[in-house]
């Protein structure tokens, strides 16, 4: 069994070792070849399962290499300030941490730059004004040039489905508001569940230069993350969340009708036989404006 020093040294050297001694996680086979691309990519797409810790590996990688280099500038996106904040909070527990101090003991946080939405490490690069790491919303406004760029599911139920128009505002902030942000060599890592045929992450994968890392659960009998996800519990999201959810969020099949809230299963419980109503002032109202799709 090794020592602790020799588990602090690889983890130091290996973003998998890191990742499962400061944060807790069993790293399976998925997280990975996750860090393996990484490191061997530039540009990366992550679409997995719900669950299924897209965002703890991330957020695991992002302080690894912050350990490595504290000059780097990394820039997140989001979907909604909140969830900003959450990852921005989230990277910084772990700088906090006591184990991260044992592998990376050289990493201090400024903390006169230590906020909820962006923070800074002590560095030694000269006259940089700008935060390590800064978390905003896909709608907000731009961050300061990057080293590291990621898109953590910018894409969600309102935006993609509930209000169809901003579809097209979430690509057109992803072309023109962030990715001119990117420094020369810079690294942009995607991390997204599919919602729509013709949202961001459809764009991403269509893209040649995205190194694309597809994972879907096969039916309810295979996840791509075993230990967390056998069959039992695949069957008991589905049966509690719907066909068509589960098949977006597990299988990864996105909607394809333009507005598609209602589906005949379930509306077939709000159509009625008016020869019932024999009392004309007890019939209910019809269900105006329904759209089986």
């Amino acid at each position: 069994m090794a020592s602790e020093a020799e588990v602090i040294h690889l983890a130091r050297s290996n973003p998998n070792a890191f990742e499962e001694y400061v944060l807790g996680v069993r790293q399976s086979g998925m997280h990975i070849e996750l860090q393996d691309a990484l490191t061997d990519f530039d540009d990366v797409g992550v679409e997995w399962p719900r669950g299924h810790a897209k965002t703890t590996q991330f957020s695991g990688r992002l302080a690894w290499e912050v350990g490595h280099n504290p000059n780097l500038l990394i820039s997140v996106v989001q979907a909604t300030d909140d969830d900003a904040i959450n990852f921005t909070m989230g990277v910084k527990s772990i700088i906090e941490s006591e184990k991260y101090a044992k592998v990376f003991p050289e990493i201090e946080p400024d903390k006169r730059k230590w906020g909820n939405e962006a923070f800074t490490v002590k560095r030694d690069a000269v006259g940089v004004k700008d935060p390590t790491l800064s978390s905003r919303p896909i709608f907000g406004n731009a961050g300061p040039r990057t080293d590291i760029l990621v898109f953590d599911d910018i894409c969600n139920l309102d935006n993609s489905v509930r209000q169809p128009a901003k579809r097209e505002q979430v690509k057109q902030a992803y072309a023109e508001t962030w990715l001119p942000t990117r420094k020369k060599n810079a690294r942009c890592w995607r991390a997204f569940t599919p919602w729509h045929v013709d949202d961001c992450g459809a764009l991403w994968k269509r893209d040649p230069s995205i190194k694309m890392l597809s994972r879907p659960c096969v039916g309810v009998e295979k996840s791509p993350w075993p230990e967390m996800f056998g069959p039992e519990e695949l069957v008991k999201r589905r049966l509690q969340m719907g066909h068509a959810a589960y098949a977006r969020a597990y299988n990864l099949i996105p909607l394809s009708a333009e507005e598609q809230v209602f589906f005949p299963a379930s509306l077939q419980i709000a159509f009625y036989n008016p020869n019932l109503w024999r009392d004309e002032s007890q019939r209910p109202g019809r269900f105006a404006g329904a759209k089986v799709v």
